[in-house]
Parts: C-alpha cells; sequence; structure tokens
C-alpha cells in the first residue's frame, strides 16, 4: 500500500484530493522533491509547521500536520491530522509494518559510553551469528551500508524508516544510541525494546534540560514507560556503580539486572592488569566466573565491555563466545584512536570525542599511566552547557601536561568568549600552562610541535566529526586528517 493510502484509511482527509504516487516522504523542508509528502514535526527549537510554504513552493502534494490551521490557504494538496508524537509513532510503526518487533532491539542511553556499548555488543552478535545493525552518534549502519548521522536518536519517521530497511536486508538485531533529547521529544515512542541500558550519569545537556533533575528525568522516562511495555521479555542492564542507576532501579518493574565493581552487582568485574593496549579483567556472573582480555584500555571501556558480555550472556549467548568476540574487537572510531602515519615517530597522536569534564578526566587518566606528558588539545562547544566549561579547562589542568585551549563547534557564539567562560574559575598561576589557539589546526600543530620523545598529543572533543560548525555551517574538519596534515608541514609526515 503506498503510504498516502495508508493514512488516508487511518485519518481523517480534511481537503478531499486526489493523490497520484507519492515521490517521497520527508520531514525536512529541503528534502521536498515534486509529489511529495511532508510531515510536520514540532521540536524545542524548531517547528515544522513554519516550513509548510517553503514544502509547497517545492512541489509537495500531501501534509501531515498537527495545526491544520497553519497550512497556507492557497495549498490544493491533500491535509492530514496528526495529534502528537504518540499518533505520528503509531501511523509510522504500523506503515512499516512493525519493524521494531521483528529485531532484537536492544536501546542504550547515559551520559557517557553509548557508542562504545554499541559497537561492542554488535561485535558479540555478530560473532555468534546474529548479524546487527547500529544507529548512533557516529553513523547508522548495517555491514557495508552506512549512512551518516544528523542526530544520535534519528527522528520518527527516518528512524521507523531505517528500521524497516535493516529488516529487508536481513538483520537480526539492531542496537541503538538513545540520547536524552530524543527521550524528551519522544523520538522513539512505539519502538518495542527488548533491552534498555543505562550507562552512567554525569553533567551534560544543560542548555537544552535546564538542570540535572530535568536531565536525569528524561533517562528516567524511558524505563517508566519500559513498565507498561507489552513486550513480556523485556530486562533492563544498569550500572550498579553509579547513582542514579541505583535510583532507577528501584522504579523499573520489569526484570532488571546490574553490573559494575560491587560485589553485590548480577555482573561482578575485577581489573586484574592494564597496558596502554590491553585491559583483562574477571566476571563474575550467574553463569560462573569468566576471564576477558579487551583490546582497549582504560576501567570506562571496561565497563562498556561488561555492559555489553553482559546484555549477550542476558539474551542466551555463552561467556566463552564472548571471550572470542571481545579479543577481535577493532575499536570505535574517535575513541582512542591512534594516528597512524607513513613514518614512526616518536610521540602518539590521540583523537578522542570526549567532550564531557567525565569522559575527558577518564582518558586523561588513561593515558596519564602510559606516557611521559600529556599534550591536551580541546574546546567547548558553543551553544551549549555553558556550565561545563570551567569545568572542562580544571580536569585539562589536572591531567595534562600542557594544555592548548581551541575552538570546537563555536555554533553561534564568539569562541574568544567561550574561551574566556573556559578559564574564569582558574587561578593566575595555572593559566600559565594554557596556551589559547582559536584556530584548531594551528593548535595542533603548536601541540605536536611541544611533544617529545614519549609524550602523547591528545586531540579531544570531536573524535569522529568530520566537520566544524560555525555561524549555521557546516565546514570540513577532522582532527585526524589535520593532524597528518600538520605532520606533512612540519617534516614529521
Amino acid at each position: 500500500m503506498r503510504f498516502i493510502d495508508f493514512l488516508l484509511c487511518h485519518y481523517e482527509l480534511i481537503r478531499k484530493f486526489e493523490v497520484p504516487h507519492l515521490s517521497s516522504v520527508c520531514v525536512h523542508s529541503d528534502q521536498v522533491k515534486k509529489d511529495s509528502l511532508f510531515i510536520a514535526l514540532k521540536g524545542r527549537t524548531s517547528d515544522g509547521h513554519n516550513y509548510l510554504q517553503p514544502a509547497m513552493k517545492k512541489g509537495a502534494i500531501a501534509f501531515l500536520v498537527e495545526k491544520t490551521n497553519l497550512v497556507p490557504s492557497d495549498f490544493k494538496g491533500a491535509v492530514l491530522k496528526y495529534d502528537g508524537s504518540p499518533a505520528l509513532s503509531r501511523i509510522l510503526k504500523e506503515f512499516y509494518n512493525f519493524p521494531s518487533e521483528k529485531l532484537f532491539t536492544v536501546g542504550v542511553t547515559g551520559t557517557n559510553g553509548k557508542t562504545s556499548f554499541c559497537y561492542l555488543l554488535e561485535q558479540i552478535f555478530k560473532h555468534c551469528g546474529w548479524p546487527s545493525a547500529v544507529i548512533g552518534t557516529v553513523d547508522q549502519h548495517f555491514n557495508e551500508r552506512r549512512w551518516p548521522a544528523t542526530l544520535t536518536t534519528p527522528d520518527p519517521v527516518d528512524l521507523f524508516g531505517r528500521l524497516n530497511d535493516f529488516v529487508h536486508w536481513g538483520a537480526r538485531a539492531v542496537v541503538m544510541e538513545l540520547s536524552s533529547h530524543a527521550l524528551d521529544q519522544n523520538r522513539v515512542e512505539g519502538i518495542d525494546f527488548n533491552v534498555l541500558v543505562f550507562t552512567n550519569f554525569s553533567q551534560d545537556h544543560l542548555d537544552y534540560h535546564g538542570t540535572m533533575e530535568k536531565y536525569f528525568q528524561a533517562k528516567r522516562k524511558l524505563f517508566i514507560q519500559a513498565n507498561h511495555s507489552r513486550n513480556k521479555n523485556l530486562f533492563c542492564l544498569l550500572n550498579q556503580d553509579d547513582e542514579q542507576g541505583i535510583k532507577l532501579k528501584q522504579l523499573i518493574q520489569k526484570p532488571c539486572y546490574t553490573y559494575g565493581q560491587s560485589p553485590t552487582a548480577d555482573f561482578y568485574f575485577q581489573i586484574i592488569s592494564r597496558s596502554n593496549l590491553h585491559s583483562v579483567f574477571k566476571l563474575k556472573s550467574p553463569s560462573g566466573v569468566d576471564e576477558f582480555t579487551l583490546p582497549l584500555t582504560g576501567d570506562y571501556n571496561v565497563y562498556n565491555a561488561v555492559s555489553a558480555i553482559a546484555c549477550a550472556m542476558l539474551t542466551g549467548f555463552k561467556p566463552e563466545d564472548c571471550v572470542q568476540a571481545l579479543k577481535k574487537f577493532s575499536g570505535v572510531p574517535g575513541r582512542l584512536q591512534k594516528v597512524e602515519t607513513n613514518k614512526k615517530l616518536p610521540f602518539e597522536i590521540i583523537v578522542d570525542y570526549a567532550h564531557t569534564p567525565n569522559a575527558l578526566a577518564s582518558v586523561l587518566s588513561v593515558l596519564k599511566t602510559c606516557k611521559k606528558k600529556i599534550i591536551l588539545v580541546f574546546g567547548c562547544g558553543g551553544n551549549r552547557d555553558k556550565e561545563k566549561r570551567p569545568q572542562m579547562a580544571s580536569v585539562a589542568l589536572k591531567w595534562a601536561d600542557k594544555v592548548f585551549l581551541t575552538s570546537d563547534n563555536p555554533r553561534f557564539e564568539d569562541p574568544q568568549q567561550i574561551a574566556r567562560e573556559a578559564l574564569q574559575n582558574l587561578p593566575k598561576d595555572e593559566k600559565t600552562n594554557i596556551t589559547v589557539e582559536l584556530d584548531r589546526k594551528e593548535a595542533v600543530k603548536q601541540a605536536i610541535q611541544f611533544a617529545n620523545e614519549g609524550d602523547c598529543v591528545l586531540i579531544a572533543g570531536k573524535g569522529h566529526e568530520r566537520f566544524q560548525i560555525v555561524q549555521g555551517k557546516r565546514i570540513p574538519f577532522c582532527d585526524n586528517r589535520v593532524a597528518l596534515e600538520c605532520l606533512k608541514e612540519l617534516g614529521l609526515n
């Protein structure tokens, strides 16, 4: 059935109109083509109803809206009404024939670790014979098919369409990152989850939520809604070492399991040894005690691995399968990713996505144990949580030996003002160890020039990103590529 026919069967047709075959269905006005259906979604900062006129001019022949009074009076096409995001999700869910029910659907939320969890669980599932897809911050992918991610969790139109694609291409499971923005905006309404995972909670996104309590409410909302899920097999997995994880456990009525370094956790782990390349840990679970070697370093990566292992074991896979799967894990794009060079360097250059105080502290503490000195390049995003800017600077000075404060997606803010706010609470004597260089490429070059044998240059904040956002424009910028360009200019590569 054509999408428009389906909608006409289920929702009131406000104006009678004979609708020909649709060319496309879209929620962004810049994607509208001739003979397309435009769905007006209302977000926190943007309302699709404001783009009905441009969509009409570009050739849209049907609108799906909440507010029919905002439809241009001269629009001659079909106008269909939906009442809020739950109604839209029901439309999409039924149209695509319930795609999330045909997949083993895992959702993960938390401030840090979501992307790594997804990649680790994908690795285990695939090793165990489950073709698996991922939707998250880096991209959306299934096997060799990849799509860039504009949002960590897509809008409902894109999300249900992508899940339908995964079913069509033979996926058995999908692992999804669930951002607090998406939860607050009901983007995953109607998704039938099999597993919900909570990683951790720390300061982030206060520009959007306003307070830490409201930020946590967005996370909590997911698990409260899970109590009403009709999926009898749904279970939850929580980080017991996080205070908010303990609070969530008290709210959940579905089967709930915990992981952490607390002996009372259902999946209790102890780190045996660490190096700059591997972590070895023992895991005590309902299945017994097993030893794992993870080709990643850092306690936070062990937490991510344990959560993925616990999820896989609770799904029914054997510990030994998880052991073998993780031995082959190749890492996550933009997470502690080494810049590979043609010539052997006397120092290392690492790119990492760390952009919160906790994430930056975790990465720096790991590198501190392995290297002589750490030279850090970092910035703070514009039009985002301003409270964490001085916290980021304090963390940088605590762990790094030399800091270059630079620009990182200033958006519509003045990069100089962002830097001033990051430095505002620092004592004068500590500021001497920070160089402010707002040209990010120049900051990377100066950091490389500062490095000596055995040191590590950490370029933090962007990770997998391939752009700088300046005044609403995405300007191509890749930390990995820029580092290689700087090395070449300095005659080191």
